[in-house]
């Protein structure tokens, strides 16, 4: 539990780095139950705001300081991805890549395998459409990462905008040569 305080910010008050604290955890956690034992001092380089977002989202299930897709932007926008708020003003059925964290997911049983997703980036949320078909090929890259790339057509109905799915993909993190942790995305709740 105090590993996830300090990986969610909740210590970031005490101005003492992320990983300082992390690494003198055990210790401190012995000297507290008696058994002291010194902690090396340890330069620890500066987590990347991947890693700083990962491990938020270890501890609270939400990214905290921020949001993944807005690290990966420039990254997404050279592979011609859209952010989820340009949706509203693409002509109805324009042909379109968004990208976006998986808010939602709903299989309701009256929908007859239809299921609905919301995804969520940096500019808002983005309602998806996935046929059961796309729905069963898919349904592991939904789970497969931090960002979900889904391919599809615009549609429009009753003033509500959504995307009906062809494909989707699970975003391979742009970060350099770094190894991130990235969590099971829980927070992401089937209706």
């Amino acid at each position: 539990m105090v590993a996830a305080l300090i990986a969610s910010g909740a210590c970031d008050g005490w101005r003492i780095p992320r990983r300082q604290l992390l690494w003198a955890l055990p210790a401190t956690w012995r000297g507290a139950r008696g058994l002291p034992l010194p902690v090396a001092p340890v330069t620890l380089p500066a987590p990347t705001p991947l890693e700083t977002l990962a491990g938020e989202g270890w501890a609270t299930g939400l990214p905290l300081t921020g949001h993944v897709a807005a690290g990966q932007r420039p990254a997404l926008a050279a592979r011609g991805i859209l952010p989820l708020s340009a949706l509203a003003d693409l002509p109805e059925g324009a042909t379109v890549i968004v990208a976006g964290r998986l808010a939602v997911l709903q299989r309701p049983p009256t929908a007859k395998g239809v299921a609905f997703v919301t995804l969520e980036d940096e500019t808002g949320l983005g309602n998806l459409v996935l046929s059961p078909a796309v729905d069963v090929q898919y349904r592991a890259a939904l789970h497969a990462g931090p960002l979900v790339v889904a391919t599809g057509r615009v549609q429009r109905r009753a003033g509500v905008v959504n995307l009906q799915v062809a494909s989707i993909e699970a975003w391979a993190m742009a970060r350099g040569d770094e190894a991130v942790y990235w969590p099971h995305d829980d927070d992401a709740k089937e209706a």
